[in-house]
């Protein structure tokens, strides 16, 4: 649902702009098509560059698929809600969900594998949230997960 998210996933005024764009989103797999297309969306009209739209679109994917898949001790709704915010040097990111705790900024960093064929799927979403995005800060709100990032527009950008 475009627009304002979810009452209790409100952010206060202070923290809100005329710029910034919400959704909710009910936290199933099939969201993630959904959230590439938005941010892709919310992104062109902030001429983002298309390499950094793309990366902001990943970050956004790696933390939306950790919800659904670890974030909740139970079945059913998932419910996650998404701020994204043209800023001077690029966009800004918050994410927020009822999940239980978790810290991402925290979490230990995988080694890297010997070799390709030491390559597992999976367990990989973090590093690259860590490596593609910047100012990565979390916090815990209340009964709220709040992860905020930016992805910057690259350096000589307008």
């Amino acid at each position: 649902m475009e627009g304002e998210p979810l009452n209790e996933h409100s952010p206060s005024r202070a923290e809100t702009t005329i710029c910034a764009r919400a959704r909710t989103f009910a936290g199933e797999l099939a969201d993630l098509r959904e959230i590439s297309r938005w941010t892709r969306e919310v992104c062109a009209a902030t001429g983002l560059t298309p390499d950094r739209a793309l990366d902001l679109e990943l970050c956004l994917n790696e933390v939306a698929a950790n919800i659904i898949h670890h974030g909740y001790d139970r079945s059913g709704p998932r419910p996650f809600s998404i701020w994204l915010t043209p800023t001077e040097g690029g966009v800004q990111a918050r994410v927020e969900d009822f999940g239980r705790p978790f810290d991402p900024t925290r979490a230990p960093e995988r080694d890297a594998p010997a070799s390709l064929t030491d390559l597992t799927v999976g367990g990989y979403g973090i590093q690259i949230v860590r490596n593609l995005a910047q100012n990565l800060r979390y916090r815990r709100d209340g009964n709220r997960n709040v992860l905020t990032f930016g992805v910057s527009r690259p350096t000589g950008s307008p």
